[in-house]
């Protein structure tokens, strides 16, 4: 992805913002906020990631069934290869040419 601002320009931001971008004085808010949700960071981190492999836990098992259904269907695949015609026939390899065709002007929309 290309930066829209220049290297100058950047730079004239930085020294215009500069400014604004110094610290306030809060007479020790900032600390003791940071004090109260150090904790609970850490708590939610063990959560998201106890979740995380629940997740994966559960998702295992259907992904493992649809790797052995994907494999039959490649070694379907594989053994009609050498007539062509079964390609506009064969509901995958469409789908699969819907997506190469389609992918790049969706990844392109999804860009902006």
């Amino acid at each position: 992805m290309r930066d829209p601002l220049r290297e100058d320009e950047d730079r004239r931001l930085e020294m215009l913002f500069r400014a604004a971008a110094e610290p306030l004085a809060d007479e020790g808010f900032t600390d003791a906020v940071m004090e109260r949700v150090a904790p609970r960071v850490w708590r939610r981190r063990l959560m998201v990631a106890a979740a995380g492999a629940a997740g994966v836990a559960i998702a295992s098992r259907p992904i493992w069934d649809r790797s052995f259904v994907l494999s039959r269907e490649i070694v379907q695949v594989a053994g009609r290869w050498p007539e062509i015609g079964w390609l506009l026939q064969n509901p995958l390899v469409l789908a699969a040419g819907v997506l190469l065709i389609g992918a790049p002007a969706a990844l392109r929309w999804l860009e902006e």
